[in-house]
């Protein structure tokens, strides 16, 4: 009876002999070459190349992956996920049975590099020495690999942490996504479904139906934002819910706070922004976006506005081009300029955009002010009226109707 009782405890410790000596050796060594390629050809398989420095097995993390690259065979220079620690928690029982099931990812020390739309001359990865693109906002660990398989803008994300959970649904879950992006501190959550559909959004396409005049419009905007500059790093939030096979199904809400910005011949002080994003009603229907905007101060070259306060709301059209219509409100405490000063000055104006090159149709612009000054006049209460219809191959108007 004692024998058998030696033999089992014996047996029993060669057992977790084993165990620790392979978990040590899968801890210091890596996981085992015929796993990592069953991994990789398995994520080739569903459109995805990676390559990482090594790849370990960690009991109280799950498999590590050290200098993760990940990114879309088909389209790698829309998007490249770049990572000095990756933690992956699979479904073992579905990997032992040949099939890769990734439950969870937690990426530290990430960075996301993204292509937007822009003119195939220019690169806003080239640094500035004042900009947001510079490599001083990048980060320390640039890499130059991101040589990017087409020249053209792209937007970075620096410093990402965060965790995804993949449900077997194709839904991803995001939470806690920490990142820096163009000299802010972005924390996001949401939900993202069929994430492959994507690649076909034509907002998201950097080429093929937009064209040059889109083009350089996107340039322009992304040249502006990287001449923004920020006392501090603005805090910028985002919750969002998205499905990538309906294009005009998207939820989202974006705050922006800051003390100060200033850009080429502009400052803000005491800024906050909300823009809200929602899906239509009826499936073929158009998303809507509402903005709400207020700056205790805000000047634009010889203009000055005080107690700046506004709002917006827009139909977004499917395509990469203006909205289909709009309407904006302006709340001014004060306007200053040379010539002209104004107080208790309430702005509005609405603009209907046609279906073909999205220039605006129709723009009604309605202005009160309770006090009015320029070097020869004064007023009181004054309020003016116009109706602008305009040509139909730009913003200048054809047909002026004004009542003042």
């Amino acid at each position: 009876m004692w024998n058998l009782v030696r033999v089992l405890r014996l047996g029993l410790g060669l057992i977790v002999l084993t165990a620790v000596a392979l978990g040590l050796f899968v801890h210091h060594v890596g996981v085992p070459e015929p796993l990592l390629r069953h991994i990789t050809a398995q994520l080739e398989n569903r459109g995805w190349a990676v390559t990482f420095s090594r790849l370990r097995l960690r009991w109280y993390r799950g498999v590590v992956a050290e200098g993760l690259h990940l990114c879309r065979v088909e389209a790698p220079h829309r998007g490249q996920l770049f990572a000095e620690d990756a933690e992956v928690l699979l479904d073992w029982p579905a990997l032992l049975s040949g099939r890769l099931q990734l439950n969870e990812l937690r990426v530290r020390s990430g960075r996301l590099v993204l292509a937007v739309p822009g003119p195939s001359q220019t690169n806003l990865n080239e640094p500035d020495a004042r900009g947001l693109g510079s490599a001083r906002n990048r980060g320390a660990g640039y890499d130059k690999r991101i040589g990017l398989a087409k020249p053209g803008p792209m937007l970075w994300f620096n410093d990402i942490h965060g965790q995804v959970r993949f449900h077997s649904d194709a839904v991803w879950e995001l939470h806690n996504l920490r990142a820096c992006c163009l000299g802010a501190h972005l924390q996001a959550a949401g939900v993202l479904k069929h994430a492959a559909g994507l690649a076909h959004w034509p907002w998201l396409t950097p080429t093929g139906r937009v064209t040059e005049a889109q083009r350089a419009r996107y340039h322009a905007v992304w040249q502006w934002l990287r001449g923004l500059q920020f006392d501090r790093p603005p805090e910028l939030s985002l919750q969002f819910n998205i499905d990538g096979l309906r294009t005009n199904w998207v939820q989202a809400a974006l705050r922006l706070t800051t003390a100060q910005v200033s850009w080429a011949n502009g400052t803000a002080s005491n800024l906050s922004l909300h823009v809200q994003l929602e899906p239509p009603a009826e499936p073929t229907a158009l998303p809507t976006a509402q903005v709400q905007f207020q700056a205790a101060m805000c000047r634009a070259g010889p203009v000055q506005v005080s107690g700046l306060d506004g709002q917006a709301r827009c139909q977004l059209p499917i395509e990469p081009t203006l909205p289909v219509s709009s309407s904006v409100e302006l709340w001014l405490a004060r306007l200053d300029t040379p010539r002209l000063h104004a107080s208790d000055l309430n702005l509005r104006a609405r603009l209907a955009s046609s279906g073909t090159n999205g220039w605006p149709r129709v723009s009604a612009i309605e202005a009160v002010a309770a006090q009015l000054r320029c070097p020869w006049a004064e007023a009181r209460r004054v309020q003016l009226t116009s109706r602008l219809e305009h040509g139909a191959t730009n913003f200048l108007p054809a047909r002026c109707a004004l009542e003042l």
